[in-house]
């Protein structure tokens, strides 16, 4: 059985420490997960901060062996149907991050800019995606 649920953030640091190593969360008031389970496991979250009428994805991971099989997108589009009053997507990809990229344009993402040196030494791609406002 699958879940979607939000989740406190400080709930989420050993995962998001082992997909992402320098994770980092605490106390941003602008900060939200949503965190996805099958059969009572988290198997993938989305961490994103909210700030007036912009939302920006801080990080979104599947576990290794739950990738390619949509869980991705579907956090995705369930995070962005959670949006009210939210005129735009945003987030830096690493311009390396060939899969990561092909999934944002997938998506509706746009490449907006390129963010020099952010990932440390290496570029990245600021990506946006517009939503109508509801």
């Amino acid at each position: 059985m699958k879940e979607i649920k939000k989740i406190n953030p400080h709930d989420i640091l050993d995962y998001g420490i082992k997909y992402f190593p320098n994770f980092r969360t605490g106390s941003n008031p602008f900060e939200f997960i949503y965190a996805y389970y099958l059969d009572g496991k988290m198997i993938g979250f989305i961490d994103y901060s909210i700030i007036y009428e912009k939302a920006e994805i801080n990080y979104i991971a599947v576990s290794e062996e739950y990738r390619r099989k949509g869980i991705g997108e579907e956090l995705l589009n369930y995070f962005i149907s959670k949006l009210n009053g939210v005129s735009s997507v945003s987030l830096e990809v690493n311009v390396n991050n060939e899969g990561a990229i092909k999934f944002y344009l997938k998506n509706g993402f746009v490449k907006k800019a390129i963010r020099k040196n952010y990932y440390n030494g290496e570029d990245a791609y600021l990506m946006v995606k517009k939503l109508e406002v509801i």
